[in-house]
């Protein structure tokens, strides 16, 4: 890989190089950009260098493969167990189904191509958000969620946190599932919803929390900009500067913008995704959906807000990095939608596609 963007090497790329060359991260950090930025990804970057200490830069790419091709695994592990349901078919023929699954998504680019085309920060976001919406989709709402499957989603919550702290977005839309699987339950655990409730919020919630919570812990002076905490955003003098711009005519550029954005960016696999999508949430398979769709309203507004207050005089005139920023939520949406739509499919083999009785993990 032969990296090209600025960003890579102001950002990312740069500063990996120079948390190595300084032997680790607390001897580089406050020289680093941005040095409040949570350091998941610089990390990661560095990473494939530790291999014979040679710093070669294309070999970051590996970092952004690896976690792809993570994901690619666990959708090859839920098609195969939705298929398990299904069909009376042999081990070998239930791998190569899903394989077929799996090899048609990744040329759909679900989530992008499946070697890194940059090595900015919102493709391992994408990776991992989507992560939590496969591991919610493949939980039955009928039944008692595993605590596996619970801590694998706070897992990927917290690695998503560790690449940015945008992920804390997520956390809301990942209540609102909770909630909808304990709603669903309720008749079946009358007196018994809460305390699921507690349990699995604590699971899923308290990765990102307690990390989150030891990095606040850690920034001091460093981590009182916008960039490190969305708070310096709403303080008096943030807000008198924000509402002294034509926030409504950002408003009216940035809707059109990102919804422009998100009708032409692969509109095929938009349309698909949107079926796929509507079918989950016909099954009662809806708290995927639910956390990602409120995380996209979450963070579009965060991100408009974000043009307002913070970016700058160049992103607020200029929308510069709306296509970038948008994909970390529309990506995930199409792979949810995608793989919702290959079960679907499934289910109309069968016959039956609303009333279908669907495993969880």
């Amino acid at each position: 890989y032969l990296p090209y963007t600025v960003d890579e090497f102001t950002n990312w790329l740069g500063a990996a190089k120079t948390i190595h060359l300084n032997g680790g991260y607390a001897a580089a950090r406050e020289t680093l950009h941005y040095p409040g930025y949570t350091p998941g990804w610089r990390l990661a970057l560095l990473l494939p260098w530790q291999i014979d200490g040679a710093l070669v830069l294309g070999r970051s790419a590996a970092a952004g493969f690896v976690l792809h091709a993570g994901l690619a695994g666990l959708l090859f592990d839920i098609v195969r167990r939705e298929l398990v349901g299904r069909f009376p078919l042999t081990p070998a023929w239930v791998s190569i189904a899903a394989w077929i699954v799996v090899l048609v998504f990744l040329a759909a680019q679900g989530t992008g191509t499946l070697w890194t085309y940059t090595l900015l920060i919102e493709q391992p976001q994408i990776y991992f958000y989507t992560g939590v919406g496969f591991l919610l989709f493949a939980i039955r709402p009928d039944s008692d969620a595993t605590s596996n499957t619970l801590f694998y989603i706070g897992l990927a919550l917290l690695g998503g946190y560790l690449i940015k702290s945008a992920t804390l977005a997520l956390l809301p839309g990942v209540v609102f599932a909770l909630l909808w699987f304990s709603w669903h339950r309720g008749n079946r655990a009358r007196g018994k919803g809460l305390s699921d409730f507690l349990r699995n919020a604590a699971l899923v919630l308290g990765p990102t929390l307690v990390g989150a919570s030891l990095w606040r812990g850690t920034l001091g002076d460093i981590g009182q900009d916008c960039f490190a905490s969305p708070l310096a955003t709403l303080t008096s003098a943030a807000l008198s500067d924000a509402l002294a711009r034509d926030w409504v005519d950002l408003a009216a550029r940035f809707a059109v913008a990102t919804g422009s954005y998100v009708l032409e960016y692969k509109t095929p696999v938009l349309i698909v995704a949107c079926i796929g999508l509507f079918c989950a949430c016909a099954w009662k398979r809806a708290a995927a959906v639910i956390a990602l769709g409120s995380f996209a309203a979450i963070y579009l507004v965060s991100l408009y807000w974000y043009h307002l207050s913070c970016f700058g005089d160049f992103y607020f005139a200029q929308l510069n990095s709306i296509e970038r920023f948008t994909r970390v939520v529309l990506q995930p949406l199409h792979a949810l939608g995608l793989l919702a739509f290959a079960v679907a499919a499934f289910s109309l083999a069968r016959g039956r596609i609303f009333n279908d009785p669907l495993p969880s993990l």
